[in-house]
C-alpha cells in the first residue's frame, strides 16, 4: 500500500517533467533545430585550385579595378589565389617553388608547393640528409585580417612529404621565407586600400576601400 502511494506521485512528477520538456522543445523548436544542425551537419568542403601564372596580369587588373570602383568586394577562387601566390613567390624567390596549390576552408588556407630544398634551408636538423632535392610541402593555418595593409596567417601545421614538421621548427621556416614568424604567425603585407579579407569554401573575399559594416 505504501509502495503504491509513493509510485503515484513519482508518476505524476515524471509526467510533469515530460510535459515541461515538450513545452520547452516546442517553444524553442527553431533554436533547437539550429543547434541539432550545427552538431550533425557535415562541414563545408574546402575548395581546391592550382596556380596558373598566366592568370596573374588579369587578376592584378581586377584588384586595381576594385580599388577604383564603387564595388564592395570581389571573390577569388582557390585557383586564382594560388596563381597570385605563385606570382609573388616567383618574384621574391625565383626557382624556389612550383606546382602551387591552395585549399580554402572557413577562415582557413592550406598552401602546398613543390619546393627546391637546396634553395631553402629547411630546419630539420639531423634529418636533413634524408630530404630530396625537391619535396612536396604543405602548410595550413588560419587567415586573419588585422588592419589596413596587414593580414596574418597563423600556421598550425606543416607537412613535408606528408610527414608533420614539429611546431618548434616551423617558426624558423616561416621567418626565413617571410621575415617574421613569432608564434608561427606569418605577416602578409597588403595594399593599404584593401578593407578586409575572408576565406571560405566559396572563395577568398577581398573587400574594397569602403567595406560594408559587418
Amino acid at each position: 500500500m505504501i509502495r503504491g502511494c509513493l509510485t503515484l506521485p513519482l508518476r505524476l512528477l515524471a509526467l510533469l517533467v515530460v510535459a515541461a520538456g515538450v513545452f520547452v522543445a516546442w517553444t524553442y523548436r527553431a533554436e533547437l533545430r539550429r543547434w541539432i544542425h550545427s552538431r550533425t551537419a557535415d562541414p563545408a568542403p574546402a575548395a581546391e585550385g592550382w596556380a596558373d601564372v598566366g592568370l596573374v596580369p588579369e587578376l592584378r587588373a581586377r584588384l586595381r579595378e576594385l580599388e577604383r570602383s564603387r564595388r564592395d568586394t570581389i571573390v577569388l577562387s582557390a585557383a586564382e589565389v594560388a596563381s597570385l601566390v605563385a606570382g609573388e613567390v616567383n618574384a621574391r624567390f625565383p626557382g624556389v617553388a612550383d606546382s602551387i596549390q591552395v585549399r580554402l576552408g572557413r577562415d582557413d588556407i592550406e598552401l602546398g608547393a613543390r619546393v627546391a630544398t637546396e634553395k631553402v634551408k629547411l630546419p630539420l636538423g639531423p634529418a636533413i640528409p634524408l630530404v630530396r632535392a625537391h619535396e612536396r610541402v604543405n602548410a595550413r593555418g588560419r587567415l586573419t585580417f588585422r588592419r589596413a595593409g596587414l593580414a596574418e596567417w597563423q600556421v598550425e601545421a606543416v607537412r613535408l612529404r606528408g610527414l608533420p614538421i614539429p611546431h618548434s621548427l616551423v617558426e624558423g621556416l616561416i621567418r626565413q621565407l617571410s621575415g617574421t614568424g613569432a608564434g608561427g604567425v606569418a605577416e602578409i603585407r597588403l595594399p593599404g586600400w584593401i578593407g578586409g579579407l575572408r576565406a571560405g569554401p566559396g572563395g577568398l573575399v577581398v573587400y574594397g576601400p569602403n567595406p560594408p559594416v559587418r
